[in-house]
């Protein structure tokens, strides 16, 4: 009992000290010797998760009372996430700067017919990618706001919505009882690493990927329930649609053969192992499909050109497995604005990831499905390996993390299931918090502020 009181006083005081950074921006106190000080909400935001986790792993034993609260069973309502994510980031809108890759302004401007659209799906992009559907995304853009670069940030906050919405319907339907999808869902839509592909409009690419790799997802789901054609040709759609938008989307076919492979961890129906192959083999047709036509473009597999013509995607290193565990796990839950990267931000990273697993490891949840989902966080990255090294101290190229992320948050819902919610809420308000400070200290190339709207 006095381990739990010791704990819930942790919270509050961590919660207060990033409560007053986020509303007066610093305090510097001295009391006698006593020199209190803070300046950002890095280390405050550190010291709430830690706080967090704590009170977690403290509570985990403790019997969980029948009757939940009112307010926090019913917390997290579709339209409650859907305004938080509106709210959130409508002040991306006042965010511009002045480089082609924030809008590509300067490559739709050049595309005036349905002809040139159509140009575009047999189109060699100068840095060896293959992305033509958010292209003829941002062409819209361009066709309705013109230079007005508030608009383009509106179907990013869109697509950001659907992605929740998308991942509550699937978690549901692969056997998560509502109230642990909502919260995941929840604390995806507000989590502080999804800042940068949510408030740039050239980071669409992660978003749409995202969207229709889930679409595809949910329409496989659907399939082993009720064997109906309609969802396989949907699937097989949304997943040409998520290929036409990122590569990171090549990670469907992963995740399908992980579902069926671990058949008594998700809720899917007894035959759904004898009609695995119907999904299964549509995902991987396409893939070889879209494979061999990048081949026949790129004259390769494209990305960015590196030295002797060798691509940094397809160069592999020790950073190429390392990452995974540096970066693709503890970032999204972590480092949520971290502003200095230096030795002691790195030790506070492995710190809490250490942390994080404790919290999955020991808190409430069956443990094969959380740790089914963490392996679907690694295979949902595995498309960007070479790229999730590249999340620097600014939380710059956190975009490569938003697909794997949204099974993190999944897994630490889990890991709350049958415990107060109270603990996914504070871990919601620290992101949030997070959140607003990176839009204070967003820094990636050169941002413009706008006028106000």
């Amino acid at each position: 009992m006095l381990i739990r009181r010791l704990t819930f006083l942790a919270v509050s005081i961590a919660a207060v000290n990033a409560g007053w950074i986020t509303a007066f921006g610093f305090y510097d106190f001295r009391i006698g010797p006593v020199h209190l000080a803070a300046h950002e909400l890095f280390k405050p935001v550190l010291y709430l998760c830690a706080a967090v986790l704590a009170a977690a792993v403290a509570n985990s034993s403790v019997a969980v009372a029948a009757r939940v609260d009112s307010l926090m069973e019913r917390l997290p309502t579709l339209w409650l996430i859907v305004a938080v994510i509106i709210l959130l980031y409508l002040p991306s809108l006042g965010i511009a700067f002045n480089n082609n890759d924030w809008t590509h302004r300067a490559d739709v401007r050049a595309w005036n017919s349905i002809s040139d659209l159509a140009h575009l799906f047999v189109w060699r992009q100068p840095d060896g990618f293959y992305r033509p559907l958010v292209f003829v995304s941002l062409w819209i853009d361009y066709r309705i706001f013109g230079d007005h670069e508030w608009g383009y940030h509106i179907q990013n906050i869109l697509f950001h919505i659907a992605n929740c919405l998308l991942w509550i319907r699937a978690s549901i339907r692969l056997g998560l009882d509502e109230g642990t999808a909502r919260w995941s869902g929840l604390l995806f839509a507000v989590a502080a690493v999804n800042c940068e592909p949510v408030i740039w409009p050239g980071a669409r690419f992660d978003l749409a990927a995202a969207c229709f790799t889930l679409g595809a997802l949910l329409f496989a789901i659907e399939w082993w329930f009720s064997h109906r054609a309609i969802f396989l040709i949907g699937m097989g759609a949304c997943y040409a649609a998520a290929l036409c938008s990122k590569e990171s989307a090549y990670c469907l076919p992963l995740l399908v053969g992980l579902i069926l492979s671990t058949p008594g961890i998700w809720k899917l129906p007894a035959d759904a192992i004898k009609n695995r192959v119907a999904p299964l083999a549509i995902s991987v047709a396409i893939t070889i499909a879209m494979l061999l036509l990048r081949w026949t473009l790129f004259h390769g597999m494209g990305g960015y050109p590196g030295e002797a013509g060798n691509s940094p995607h397809f160069h592999v290193r020790f950073s190429t497995f390392s990452s995974f565990f540096t970066r693709a796990l503890p970032v999204p839950l972590f480092a949520l604005n971290a502003t200095v990267m230096g030795s002691v931000a790195i030790i506070a990273i492995l710190f809490f990831g250490v942390g994080a697993c404790g919290y999955v490891a020991f808190c409430g949840g069956p443990r094969r499905l959380k740790a089914a989902v963490l392996v679907a966080a690694l295979l949902s990255a595995l498309p960007a390996t070479n790229l999730v090294d590249w999340v620097g101290p600014l939380m710059g190229n956190t975009r490569y993390l938003y697909m794997s992320s949204l099974w993190i948050w999944l897994c630490i819902s889990v890991a709350a299931t049958g415990r107060a919610r109270k603990w996914l809420l504070l871990l919601a308000v620290a992101n949030v918090l997070a959140t607003v400070h990176d839009y204070r200290n967003f820094t990636f190339f050169d941002i413009a502020r706008l006028p106000p709207l």
